[in-house]
């Protein structure tokens, strides 16, 4: 059995919180190859498979 020391007001493995806007920009960041593939696809100039493809 393990033993961890927690204060009154501070948690063992507690997280900050981010801002919506830095839970966006990170979505974004994560996801940027899907997403620009994705309006490629709609935009039809590109085959975005290949392109994703190369992304990765």
């Amino acid at each position: 059995m393990s033993t961890m020391a927690v204060s009154q007001n501070r948690y063992a493995g507690r997280e900050e919180k981010a801002s919506l806007m830095e839970r966006i920009r990170k979505y974004f960041a994560e996801n940027a190859e899907t997403i620009n593939a994705g309006l490629l696809m709609m935009n039809g100039n590109v085959s975005p498979y290949l392109l994703y493809r190369s992304m990765k």
